[in-house]
């Protein structure tokens, strides 16, 4: 059950380009691009105090590198959307020395809290409510957590789909075939003769 989430949640994902509730910021310097958060002025109803809209900036270290996600949505956010950002991240800077299977934690009234599944993700949000920027810490585990576990799961069936469609696409073109877009929703993409 649990896979099938994964696998509708990833696709949607995949669909949009990149999750619609956070995305890569940058890393190292402590830069960030313009934030695209939506400040409201004057009285702030009841059912939107309820709803935490704002940008949240996670940092995560890692002995002398760290890596920033912004978090656009924090209530539509999951564990794997986090786990999947930084893997990003940490990809696209080309950081050697990560660890191998991270453990994300977070410090709270001086005791470090771990985030091992979205219901700790929530309850981290909902204590640092207000913060503009979160701290997380970076540990090493001998094995990887079960949200890395599925994140990395997503990540091989995306980069499988993706060889998928790169395939059909050059063999379509060795045979003078458009590949329509359309088509891709079904499945593989198909190609149309021109």
């Amino acid at each position: 059950m649990s896979f099938l989430l994964v696998m509708l949640t990833f696709q949607e994902l995949k669909k949009k380009g990149r999750s619609d509730s956070s995305r890569i910021a940058c890393n190292g310097r402590g830069r960030l691009p313009p934030s695209k958060s939506t400040t409201r002025q004057g009285h702030i109803s009841s059912e939107t105090s309820a709803c935490n809209m704002e940008d949240v900036v996670l940092k995560m270290h890692y002995k002398v590198h760290f890596v920033e996600v912004l978090i656009e949505d924090t209530d539509r956010t999951l564990i794997i959307d986090v786990y999947n950002d930084m893997l990003d991240a940490v990809e696209e800077e080309n950081i050697v020395g990560w660890p191998e299977n991270p453990s994300l934690a977070y410090t709270f009234k001086s005791k470090s809290v771990r985030l091992s599944d979205d219901n700790d993700l929530m309850e981290m949000f909902r204590r640092l409510e207000g913060k503009k920027e979160i701290d997380l810490w970076i540990g090493s585990d001998a094995k990887p957590c079960h949200a890395l576990l599925m994140a990395r799961e997503a990540r091989s069936y995306a980069e499988k789909d993706d060889v998928d469609a790169v395939e059909v696409t050059l063999e379509s073109k060795k045979q003078g075939k458009e590949v329509t877009l359309e088509s891709k929703k079904q499945g593989k993409p198909r190609a149309k003769q021109s």
